[in-house]
């Protein structure tokens, strides 16, 4: 079992958005997403590591949650890459059914 504690983590979105003409309407799509994430520290946890040997155990998890950074820093590009294509996704149903026009209400 893992478990993985990641701290203040900020996540800063941009993406570019095609405009596309159907039914005599305007609607949006995202073309590309990019996602940029920072965290302040990661804390992991394991069990069961090395056939449940205690102390090889906590030495791995010690020298793991030491250097937290090379973690994260590897971790990163995964987390960007998997929020980037939920984010896609959720943009991409809600472009489909919603036309421009619509997404402002007039007064």
């Amino acid at each position: 079992e893992l478990t993985m504690v990641l701290d203040n983590v900020k996540t800063r979105f941009s993406t570019t958005l095609k405009v596309e003409e159907r039914n005599g309407k305007i609607y949006l799509s995202a073309d590309t997403i990019k996602l940029e994430t920072q965290m302040d520290k990661v804390h992991t946890d394991m069990t069961n590591l090395f056939n449940g040997d205690k102390t090889l155990s906590e030495s791995m998890l010690q020298v793991m949650n030491d250097n937290w950074r090379l973690l994260s820093d590897d971790l990163t590009p995964i987390i960007n890459e998997a929020l980037g294509n939920k984010v896609k996704e959720l943009l991409k149903k809600f472009f489909k059914d919603v036309p421009y026009d619509d997404y402002f209400l007039a007064d």
